[in-house]
């Protein structure tokens, strides 16, 4: 797992490209409120990751974890 933390919402890289859009996991692991990891597009080189406030339903700053496998 990779960490990750943005003020609002980001595009991570993977170290390589991938033959295939991989499967990816984000896991919440702190910010100033609860936010929910809400995976956006996902490429063979990367993707999007945004941090939503459930009450809000509006993207706020915060880190998680993420993971990607594929091939």
């Amino acid at each position: 797992p990779r960490d990750w933390s943005s003020d609002v919402c980001s595009s991570d890289l993977f170290s390589q490209p991938f033959n295939a859009p991989p499967e990816v996991q984000a896991t919440f692991k702190g910010g100033a409120t609860i936010a929910v990891p809400q995976i956006g597009t996902i490429t063979t080189s990367g993707f999007q990751l945004t941090l939503i406030n459930p009450a809000t339903q509006s993207s706020v700053a915060g880190n998680a974890s993420w993971a990607a496998e594929g091939y």
